[in-house]
């Protein structure tokens, strides 16, 4: 996931953020799994324009088949901003 948005702070020549995420699971039950996933990237670049996020876990095998959604929690360590985006996958065995 690209994010774009964030404060960039100026450290000497170079701009740099801080950004905190987790990652929440909706199974196609509608039950929901909070922070499947959880880490932090900091990144410090002449040039800042967005930063890519990424997140692996597993299902289980008995994970049943259909829709499943995950939705990201972003939050701009600088600012304190946070905001939520959502992707949707279908699992087939």
């Amino acid at each position: 996931m690209n994010v774009k948005g964030f404060v960039k702070k100026e450290v000497g020549e170079e701009l740099s953020t801080s950004l905190g995420f987790s990652v929440d699971i909706i199974d196609p039950g509608s039950v929901e799994t909070k922070d499947i996933f959880i880490d932090s990237k900091e990144v410090t670049s002449k040039e800042l324009i967005d930063v890519q996020l990424e997140a692996q876990f597993e299902l289980d095998y008995n994970s049943p088949d259909g829709l499943y959604k995950i939705i990201f929690h972003i939050t701009d360590k600088y600012s304190g901003d946070i905001v939520s985006a959502e992707a949707e996958f279908e699992l087939k065995k």
